[in-house]
């Protein structure tokens, strides 16, 4: 991940979407690295769009409110 931070900064490419990170969910809540580059996507990984993916998520937002 530092290379392809690296690279992009630097131009040498212009572009790169990932749908993976290292650690998942970031350490106690610090953006990703390259987070403030605007040329780095970071899209959800496909196997979150699963039914059991999706109602883990809901419930987890609904945990302290409850």
């Amino acid at each position: 991940m530092k290379g392809l931070v690296q690279t992009l900064r630097q131009g040498e490419i212009t572009r790169a979407d990932i749908d993976v990170l290292m650690l998942e969910p970031p350490a106690n809540g610090r953006p990703p690295l390259g987070a403030d580059i605007s040329n780095l996507i970071v899209s959800l990984c496909p196997a979150q769009n699963s039914l059991e993916s999706r109602q883990s998520l809901v419930n987890e937002i609904a945990a302290p409110i409850r």
